[in-house]
């Protein structure tokens, strides 16, 4: 066998899920083109909020990352989020797909106190090669208003606890 070194330069053909690239021999100057299959799905890696966490700020855009970049896949139109409980309600939001970030950014503040469920379904995303992401769930709840709204005793107010918040059905 022979030592043809490390890959020079960037791949030749990619997309898909083969990659070529051009490979140079440092001992003879050969070169050939090697090809590469990617295999391994995209994982998340991290989110914010945090799974589970609570005092999550009514206003708060919803942070999804990934082990590489993704981009929308097969399922992506089935991305959920959602109020828990009963009556469960879907909320409508806007998103922005970053390299290997994905952010779901709530049409109108979440509701103070409510529980809330991202649903990503197997295949929502994908990498660059089309290997689809696993099923994940991210749960979190919002930060209960404070008591009377942040009004002191005695300031008065319109009597309406919290002012008004923004629906979050879809």
């Amino acid at each position: 066998l022979q030592d043809y070194g490390t890959p020079c330069g960037a791949p030749v053909i990619g997309g898909g899920s083969t990659v070529l690239a051009r490979v140079s021999s440092r001992a003879t100057g050969e070169s050939l083109l090697a090809v590469a299959r990617d295999a391994v799905p995209p994982e998340v890696t991290s989110t914010d909020p945090q799974n589970g966490a609570g005092d999550v700020p009514p206003g708060q855009t919803i942070a999804v990352f990934f082990s590489e970049p993704v981009r929308p896949g097969a399922k992506f139109p089935e991305i959920s989020l959602y109020r828990s409980g009963t009556p469960q309600s879907t909320v409508a939001y806007t998103y922005r797909l970053e390299d290997t970030a994905f952010y779901i950014i709530p049409s109108a503040p979440l509701e103070g106190g409510a529980a809330y469920v991202l649903e990503l379904p197997a295949g929502a995303l994908e990498d660059l090669a089309g290997q689809p992401t696993a099923a994940f769930l991210l749960n979190f709840t919002v930060a209960a208003p404070p008591p009377n709204g942040g009004n002191q005793a005695g300031a008065g107010g319109s009597g309406s606890p919290g002012g008004s918040s923004g629906s979050d059905t879809g």
